[in-house]
């Protein structure tokens, strides 16, 4: 079987969620699958060394496009792509990324990943620029698109109410993680950090959590560290930033977009960890961090109490008062974070990028 996939992301220099789980999907692929075969499209590489890693497996082949576009939607749209899809005789498409491209003839099986409905659920948390193509482009490829994956049974009954997809063209196959990749060395020595990772926007809700550090600054010795790129409808969070006291002011730490292997040190120093996103189609930076051995404060919202059960701590992502409580109640009972800590680890297994992988070679077969 021949399938081609739009792997736009080994072009983008800064991945964020979508992009690290197709990426992470093709590596765990590529390690296990020695029968069918993957013709992987983009309009360059900048991400080498994973592209090496990939190309292992000789069923595995990387298809440059180029095009005038620069967004990913658009350019899965393109004419060379189109030409160049037909030219590799792919039988089926696979998009990661929701899209796919429309024009594509009907004799080729085309699926697509859709990771949330954040768009519908929350359209106040949705810039003006995603919101055209979610109403305009998005409709024209889910009607193309043959058969469906998610990421969580909680953003499959999103898709069949917000999107009117059928439950049974909708498969589950929740995000993977390298385990090895963030297993925390015994040697490495925890820092008196709180830490933060996502895009500055508002569904991640970064705002409550500043307040909340507000709140709990003279009751714990912490700094807070803020790792994720510069997203939109951010005024509110710089006057809150610029109104906070020198003294707390002094204690958060924008670290903007870091490297994988940074990011990984930072889940690893970090004593505590908070998402208090306002939804979640599986929280894969809520993995990562368990997966480091780092406790997690989060919110009860989209599908994180399904993907991760007890496992973290919660907090009413509204109220900075009871964020600030959680936090404090953490930080000052050690006995209680090496139980979060060694128990998480234990639960996140089930979603090492092995195990997802081959749930996915199984779907592309089953097509």
């Amino acid at each position: 079987m021949k399938l081609g996939i739009d792997a736009f992301y080994l072009s983008m220099e800064n991945n964020t969620g979508i992009g690290n789980n197709v990426l992470d999907v093709l590596l765990g692929i590529s390690k296990i699958d020695d029968k069918n075969e993957y013709i992987l499209f983009t309009p360059a590489v900048y991400h080498s060394i994973i592209a090496e890693e990939i190309l292992k497996n000789k069923n595995f082949k990387i298809v440059i496009v180029e095009s005038f576009f620069s967004s990913r939607r658009l350019w899965l749209q393109s004419l060379n792509l189109r030409k160049a899809i037909l030219r590799n005789d792919v039988e089926i498409f696979w998009g990661g990324g929701e899209y796919i491209p429309v024009t594509l003839p009907g004799r080729i099986k085309t699926c697509a990943t859709i990771l949330d409905v954040v768009f519908k659920v929350l359209p106040e948390t949705v810039s003006t620029n995603n919101k055209v193509f979610y109403n305009f482009l998005l409709p024209l490829s889910i009607r193309k698109t043959d058969t469906f994956t998610t990421i969580s049974d909680y953003s499959k009954h999103e898709m069949v109410e917000y999107l009117s997809i059928k439950a049974d063209k909708i498969s589950v196959i929740n995000c993977g993680i390298d385990l090895k990749k963030y297993m925390r060395s015994e040697h490495s020595e925890k820092k008196k950090i709180i830490l933060f990772v996502g895009t500055l926007q508002p569904r991640k809700n970064l705002i409550s959590l500043i307040r909340a550090f507000e709140f709990a600054a003279d009751k714990i010795e912490h700094d807070l560290v803020i790792v994720g790129a510069s997203g939109w409808k951010n005024s509110n969070l710089s006057e809150k930033i610029l109104s906070l006291p020198e003294s707390v002011n002094r204690r958060i730490h924008f670290k903007g977009f870091v490297s994988n292997n940074e990011l990984i040190q930072l889940y690893q120093k970090a004593e505590l960890f908070v998402a208090p996103s306002l939804h979640e189609g599986f929280g894969l930076i809520i993995a990562e961090a368990i997966a480091c051995g780092t406790p997690v404060l989060t919110s009860r919202r989209g599908a994180i109490p399904e993907v991760f059960g007890e496992i973290p701590e919660y907090a009413d992502p509204l109220s900075p008062e009871d964020i600030a409580d959680k936090m404090v109640s953490i930080l000052f009972n050690p006995v209680k974070m090496r139980k979060m800590s060694k128990t998480g680890f234990n639960y996140i297994k089930k979603y090492d990028i092995d195990i997802i992988a081959r749930e996915y070679i199984n779907f592309f077969n089953s097509l």
